[in-house]
């Protein structure tokens, strides 16, 4: 059927339209004219968004990042946020410590308020509840007792070590060392990661800037 297109290919329900739309459509209707005629199916059967997403997310729960199961967040909102996305791809992964991610955000409130901080995944997962915040209930914010905590206004600076990493304070900058294998693992931009590491770079509405860096132990091989 037409409206089994595979969903994993769009990254949107707008994208997943605009696959169905031709030049001459978007040409004399425009684009969200086209979009709209669309949702009616009169000339062919799509997906509802609803419908869309739903099945994007049944995709996303069972083939992203090895099949890592995501096991407490709303699909639907999910499917429209990268963050939360990558988020819940590792989520098992970290509750099993199979993975250690470090979380590197900056947010800024809606009153200019600037803070950027480096997060423990895993430790964060243990201590929150989640489900807040990927249903979008509640955002989340560096804490002072993170593994880092930086207020851009008050320029108030906290590190500290947590469960899986130690905070290494260096000329060149901040590193963590894992403390299941003791690998380093770099966050400077213009540094290579570290061994079994992988650094990535995540788009977001809800921040100013998102990075996620992901360690596998070489014990848990």
């Amino acid at each position: 059927m037409e409206n089994e297109k595979d969903v994993a290919a769009f990254e949107t329900f707008e994208d997943y339209l605009d696959s169905y739309i031709s030049m001459d459509d978007a040409k004399y209707l425009g684009v969200e004219m086209a979009r709209a005629i669309l949702q009616l199916n009169f000339r062919q059967k799509v997906l509802s968004e609803k419908h869309f997403y739903a099945k994007k997310s049944e995709y996303i729960r069972f083939n992203v990042s090895s099949g890592l199961e995501i096991l407490c967040c709303d699909k639907e909102i999910l499917c429209k946020d990268q963050f939360l996305r990558e988020l819940a791809a590792r989520e098992r992964g970290n509750l099993t410590d199979t993975i250690q991610t470090i979380i590197f955000i900056i947010c800024k409130s809606w009153k200019g308020h600037i803070i950027s901080g480096y997060i423990d995944y895993a430790e964060n997962l243990r201590r929150n509840d989640w489900s807040l915040i990927f249903t979008k209930k509640k955002k989340l914010w560096p804490k002072p007792f993170d593994l880092s905590y930086f207020d851009w206004n008050s320029n108030v600076v906290h590190y500290n070590s947590t469960k899986n990493f130690d905070v290494i304070m260096e000329k060149k900058g901040l590193i963590f060392r894992s403390k299941i294998d003791e690998s380093l693992i770099n966050v400077d931009p213009n540094r290579h990661p570290g061994s079994n590491t992988t650094r990535t770079y995540v788009t977001s509405s809800m921040y100013e800037l998102v990075v996620l860096f992901d360690h596998t132990s070489i014990h848990l091989k």
